[in-house]
């Protein structure tokens, strides 16, 4: 910075005393520069730090979306699946209404039976 040609007087304030004070002010502008500069630092780290912690957060937050979808998904399969056994064992209920479960082995022998036969007489027509 240019320093302006001052004329010297006798009156005023003594040329020394002016020039310490503005080194001294000087001095006190650098260093308020460094603490700034510092805390400018510090500042761009913290927030660095607080952004890449919010990186995580949102990737565990969408894994937690994505598993609970995943999750209400299978839940609602299930649901489906337990109002379709419900309504086949009220089928079965009123088919089996008065239902003799004697008859009900007679009728498995009978379809024993009548597979060893088949199966028999599949092997009686692959011989031939």
């Amino acid at each position: 910075m240019a320093t302006p040609d001052l004329k010297r007087a006798f009156r005023g304030v003594d040329p020394t005393q002016v020039d310490e004070v503005f080194r001294s002010l000087a001095q006190q502008i650098s260093s308020l520069e460094q603490s700034i500069d510092e805390r400018n630092r510090t500042i761009e780290r913290d927030l660095a730090a607080a952004n890449e912690e919010l990186l995580r957060a949102t990737k565990i937050g969408a894994k937690i979306d994505a598993e609970t979808l995943a999750l209400e998904e299978r839940l609602d399969k299930a649901r489906r699946n337990l109002d379709d056994i419900s309504g086949f064992l009220y089928t079965v209920r009123i088919l089996a209404n008065g239902f003799d479960l004697g008859d009900l082995s007679v009728a498995r022998s009978r379809v024993a039976s009548d597979r060893a036969n088949n199966t028999a007489s599949v092997a009686e027509l692959i011989e031939d």
